[in-house]
């Protein structure tokens, strides 16, 4: 056979070596990018739950010598919203200690997988409900790293109701076959921190909705030990129930658009931007505090604790043509007009706010008296300013 001739044939291995490359390499990302389940673990699987491919996690969570697989499913499916609860177990393989049955002549120990559910589940240590509603994600602590086999102590799992925050963490460690997977569960119908963590998790803090017109919550804080030496470890969490407060659940806007809001604010130590007259301070210049008060003045201060808040659902103009004020920019020299002077108007309208604070280990109550400010351009808002603070 001429040169000629085996052209056609090099040209056929080479087309074939290059598929089967292909079809190696295609192969080979697939399972990289989409894990499979082994074959015991579907047939253990029930029908009702639906898997969620982009979190299975092969590691060994328990320390032994083998390694286990975390699943994440979606189950209990609305019929009316199109919605599921999303559940999580880890499936251990582990060898029966047990004697075997008399008709058995095997001379090996049979070998089975024990489902260990984190949630939902009934048992001692859970029944707190479930992992997530439209999506979850987990952290293991150390970490898995590419290359070396997993070898976790620790789990974190942050559950979402939508896209933003988590409102869910569930923090899980090995108990003993006896009882599997302890864990603590927060939720906050708002959210929950840290939504994040590289490192094991010790403080959490969650926010609960007041269901009020600034987007207020009740802001719990809580302490988790670090896990011990031994494994297992227990886990439990504690409330720090001297840092409970009234906070805005999502942060402190720059200028809260109600009078409540600004009170917020100030007490948490927060400040508005500096392009009104009362520069970056929630007071106006003259307001009256008490004594005690005092530190409010400072443009760096520590937050109070707000255990109560109270205000008016709706307000009236106030009685008069309100108090003129020109402003300018900071640095301005007195009396020097610029493009970016502004004329405003003080109290027009006028609110009380109640709000209850802890001063010196003992609850408080005090008035919040605050007035509005506006300017005369047809493109800014209203803002709220305290003139005046006094004990009830």
């Amino acid at each position: 056979m001429n040169l000629r001739n085996l052209v056609p044939f090099v040209v056929v291995a080479l087309l074939v070596l290059a598929a089967a490359m292909y079809a190696w390499r295609g192969g080979y990302l697939r399972s990289a990018e989409e894990p499979t389940l082994p074959l015991d673990l579907k047939n253990l699987i029930p029908q009702t739950w639906s898997v969620q491919r982009e979190n299975l996690q092969q590691c060994n969570f328990d320390s032994d010598s083998e390694q286990e697989w975390l699943l994440l499913y979606r189950y209990d499916k609305s019929k009316d919203l199109e919605r599921e609860l999303i559940g999580g177990v880890i499936f251990d393989a582990q060898v029966n200690r047990a004697s075997q049955e008399p008709g058995n002549q095997s001379p090996y120990r049979p070998a089975f997988l024990v489902p260990y559910k984190l949630l939902p589940d009934i048992y001692t240590g859970k029944g707190q409900g479930y992992l997530g509603e439209t999506r979850a994600a987990f952290k293991t602590y150390p970490a898995a790293e590419r290359g070396k086999p997993c070898q976790a102590q620790e789990i974190a799992i942050w559950g979402y109701s939508g896209d933003a925050h988590p409102t869910r963490l569930s923090i899980f460690r090995w108990g003993g076959e006896a009882v599997g997977y302890r864990g603590v569960h927060f939720v906050g119908n708002a959210r929950v921190t840290p939504a994040d963590s590289a490192q094991p998790i010790t403080e959490v803090a969650t926010y609960n909705r007041l269901n009020d017109r600034s987007a207020l919550c009740d802001a719990q804080y809580f302490s988790v030990p670090a896990r011990a030496g031994a494994i297992p470890s227990p886990i439990e969490a504690s409330e720090k129930k001297e840092a409970r407060t009234i906070d805005f659940c999502f942060g402190a806007p720059q200028d809260p658009a109600y009078p409540e809001g600004v009170v917020v604010a100030l007490l948490r130590g927060q400040n508005p931007n500096n392009d009104t007259p009362t520069g970056v301070s929630f007071l106006i210049g003259d307001a009256s505090l008490p004594a005690e008060l005092a530190a409010l003045k400072g443009a760096s201060r520590p937050p109070y604790r707000i255990i109560a808040i109270s205000h008016p659902g709706t307000l009236a103009p106030h009685p008069g043509p309100g108090e003129r004020w020109t402003w300018s920019p900071p640095g301005t020299p007195a009396g020097t007009p610029t493009a970016e002077s502004q004329t405003w108007w003080r109290g027009r309208e006028r609110a009380e706010v109640t709000a209850e604070i802890i001063l010196n280990g003992a609850a408080r109550q005090i008035a919040w008296h605050l007035t509005s400010i506006a300017n005369e351009r047809v493109n800014t808002d209203v803002r709220w300013r305290v003139e005046r603070v006094e004990w009830r």
